[in-house]
């Protein structure tokens, strides 16, 4: 009894959210953001910004789709799926 009692509780799973869950923009939203970020500069879109950040993506949406997200939810994770990089 005690070895069933220690497999369940060393089993792992993997750790995280799945793929594509939790996000705020649907995967139309995620490609128009990835297109604006690849083949523009956030000057060209009007933006205060002279490269694209964090702070400068979140703008982006905001402009885009009206959405309030704020910078501390667009992870490095999250920024670089929408850059590809």
């Amino acid at each position: 009894k005690c070895q069933e009692v220690e497999s369940k509780a060393l089993k792992v799973g993997k750790p995280g959210r799945p793929k594509g869950g939790g996000s705020s923009l649907n995967e139309a939203q995620q490609d128009k953001v990835q297109q604006c970020l690849n083949n523009t500069m956030p000057d060209q879109l009007m933006q205060p910004f002279a490269l694209w950040t964090r702070q400068a993506v979140v703008f982006l949406i905001k402009d885009l789709f009206h959405l309030d997200m704020p910078i501390r939810t667009k992870t490095s994770a999250q920024l670089t799926t929408y850059t590809n990089l």
